[in-house]
C-alpha cells in the first residue's frame, strides 16, 4: 500500500495522511490479496484480516473483541501479516506475463496505460524473478512498432509518386513496382537499425544505471529488476509515434516512466533512481548535441574556407576571360595596359579589386586620377586615358599591376602560346595591402583559360617554374611579383628587350 501522490510506504501509519508529501488516503480505498493484511485496532491494536475479494473487513465497522471501542476498517493501522512480504499483499497484476489470458492485444495496451500513468503500479505487479526474456521482447516490440507508427507518414509520402511513375519503353526501366520495391527494402533497413539501436542502447543504458545505483548504495534486487524497469517503461514512449510532436516529448515521457519504475524495483529514493536513469540518455543527448555542433562548425569553416578560396578564384577568371576576349579581337595581342579592359573587353573597374583585400577602387590609380574617376568619364576620354597609361609604360615592360592583378602577358602571342604561361596574377596591392600572411591564396589566370591557386609561401617555387616555362618560350623572366607595383611595373634586362 503506498501513496497514490507520491508513492510513499503507508504501512503502520496511526494517520490517514501520507507522512511524505501530505495526501489523505483512507485503507478503502486499495485491494489486497485476502488475508495478506492485518487491520489492527488503533486503540489496543489487536490484529484482524480481511477475507472479502478486495483483501477487506467484513464487516467494515464493529466493537473490537478486546478494548471493546467501536472501530472502522479506515481508522485501523495497517500491517502486511506475519512472514508475508509486501508484494505479496498487493492485487496488483502484470499484463504483459497473462497476455495468454488477457489476450495479447488487450496486454500490450493495458502495459503501454500503466507505463504511462501508473508506472510504480506497474513495477509492484512485476515478479522481481519474472523472466528477463520477456521484458526485453516487449521493449524491442514496443519499440518497433512506435518505429514502424511513426513513419507511416513518411512512407506515404514516397509512396504517393507511384501514381505517377510509368515504366519505359516496352515495360523496361523503373515502373511503380521497381519503386515499391526500393522503397520496402529503406524501410526495411531502418526497422532493422532501429531494432540493433534499441537493443544496444537499452544494454548499455541498463548498465550504466545499476553501475551507479551500486555506486551510491544498496539496491534490492540485482541488475535484471533495473533492466525489467527500463524495458517494461518502454510502454510510455508510445508518445513517439505521435506525428510532428512525438519526437520532441515520447522519450522525455519514457524517462520519467523509469526514474518510477526504477525506484519502486529498486526500492531506492527518487533522487538516487533520477541519477542512476538519467545520467546516461542525458550524457548521450549531450554528446549528440555537442557532435553535431562540431559537425555543423567544422561545416561552416568548410564553407568559409571554401568561399575564400573560390572567390579569389571567380575575381581572377572574370580577368582573364577579359584578356583571352580582348586577344581574340586583337589579333592575338593583349592590351597594351589593362585598362583597356574596360574600354574594349567590356570589364567593370570594380573586378580588379578582390574581395579578399583592403584595396579600394579609390586606391587603384588611372591616369592622373583614380578608377572612381575613370569610371565617371565618358567612353571616349576612358579611352584616351587607357591608351595614355598604355604609352607610359617602359619600353620592355613584361609585367605591369592595375589594382589587386598584375598583368603578365606581355610579348606572349595567344594564337600559339604554351597553354601553362601566366598571363593575370591576383596579388593583393602592396601598396594598400603590406603584408600578406603565408597561408594567403595566390591565383594564376593562365593561356589556356584555367585558373590555379596555390599558397603565398609556395610562389616562390611555382615563380621558378613559370620563369622556366617562359624561358622555352623565349619571353623573360618574371620577378617577385609583389615588386610589382602601380609606379614600378617589371621590366626585362637591356638584352632581352631588345630582341
Amino acid at each position: 500500500m503506498h501513496c497514490r501522490t507520491c508513492d510513499y510506504p503507508l504501512w503502520n501509519l496511526t494517520t490517514g495522511t501520507c507522512p511524505e508529501c501530505g495526501t489523505a488516503f483512507r485503507p478503502s480505498e486499495y485491494e489486497f490479496v485476502a488475508n495478506s493484511v492485518r487491520f489492527c485496532c488503533p486503540h489496543c491494536d489487536q490484529a484482524y484480516y480481511g477475507t472479502s475479494v478486495q483483501g477487506h473487513l467484513v464487516p467494515r465497522e464493529f466493537d473490537c473483541v478486546s478494548c471493546r471501542n467501536h472501530i472502522h476498517m479506515d481508522e485501523m493501522v495497517l500491517r502486511p501479516a506475519e512472514g508475508v512480504a509486501e508484494e505479496q499483499t498487493q492485487v496488483d497484476h502484470m499484463p504483459w506475463l497473462e497476455r495468454r489470458e488477457r489476450g495479447r492485444f488487450r496486454a500490450w495496451f493495458s502495459m503501454v496505460g500503466l507505463a504511462l500513468v501508473q508506472p510504480g503500479k506497474l513495477m509492484r505487479g512485476t515478479p522481481p524473478q519474472s523472466s528477463l526474456g520477456q521484458a526485453w521482447w516487449f521493449a524491442i516490440l514496443t519499440t518497433s512498432l512506435i518505429t514502424f507508427v511513426s513513419v507511416i507518414p513518411l512512407v506515404a509520402f514516397m509512396i504517393v509518386p507511384l501514381a505517377f511513375v510509368r515504366a519505359g519503353p516496352g515495360g523496361q526501366g523503373p515502373g511503380p513496382g521497381m519503386f515499391l520495391g526500393v522503397v520496402a527494402g529503406s524501410l526495411g533497413m531502418m526497422a532493422a537499425a532501429g531494432i540493433v539501436f534499441i537493443v544496444i542502447y537499452i544494454a548499455l543504458w541498463g548498465a550504466v544505471s545499476h553501475g551507479i545505483l551500486a555506486i551510491t548504495g544498496k539496491t534490492a534486487e540485482g541488475i535484471g529488476r533495473t533492466y525489467q524497469a527500463l524495458c517494461y517503461s518502454a510502454g510510455a514512449n508510445i508518445l513517439t509515434a505521435v506525428p510532428c510532436v512525438g519526437l520532441y516529448v515520447g522519450w522525455i515521457w519514457w524517462l520519467v516512466s523509469a526514474v518510477l519504475m526504477v525506484k519502486q524495483g529498486q526500492k531506492v529514493h527518487g533522487g538516487r533512481a533520477a541519477l542512476a536513469t538519467l545520467t546516461f540518455p542525458v550524457v548521450l543527448v549531450l554528446l549528440v548535441i555537442g557532435g553535431y555542433v562540431v559537425f555543423y562548425v567544422a561545416m561552416v569553416n568548410m564553407g568559409a574556407m571554401s568561399a575564400r578560396m573560390m572567390m579569389p578564384t571567380a575575381d581572377t577568371q572574370i580577368v582573364l576571360d577579359g584578356v583571352l576576349d580582348f586577344a581574340s579581337g586583337h589579333d592575338g595581342q593583349g592590351p597594351a595596359h589593362a585598362l583597356q579592359l574596360v574600354t574594349s573587353a567590356g570589364l567593370s573597374e570594380t573586378d580588379f579589386v578582390t574581395s579578399g583585400s583592403a584595396t579600394g577602387i579609390d586606391d587603384v590609380p588611372a591616369g592622373d586620377a583614380d578608377l572612381v574617376a575613370f569610371m565617371l568619364l565618358p567612353p571616349g576620354d576612358q579611352a584616351e586615358v587607357a591608351d595614355a597609361a598604355a604609352e607610359a609604360l617602359p619600353r620592355g615592360t613584361i609585367a605591369h599591376r592595375l589594382g589587386d592583378f598584375v598583368f603578365t602577358y606581355h610579348g606572349i602571342g595567344f594564337a600559339n602560346a604554351d597553354g601553362e604561361l601566366w598571363i593575370v596574377v591576383m596579388s593583393a596591392d602592396p601598396d594598400v595591402n603590406p603584408s600578406q600572411p603565408p597561408s594567403g591564396m595566390v591565383s594564376i589566370g593562365r593561356a589556356d583559360g584555367t585558373v590555379t591557386m596555390f599558397t603565398v609561401n609556395q610562389m616562390a617555387v611555382q615563380l621558378q617554374g613559370q620563369n622556366a616555362i617562359r624561358d622555352a618560350s623565349d619571353l623573360p623572366p618574371l620577378p617577385d611579383l609583389a615588386t610589382v607595383t602601380h609606379d614600378q611595373p617589371a621590366v626585362a634586362d637591356a638584352d632581352r628587350s631588345d630582341m
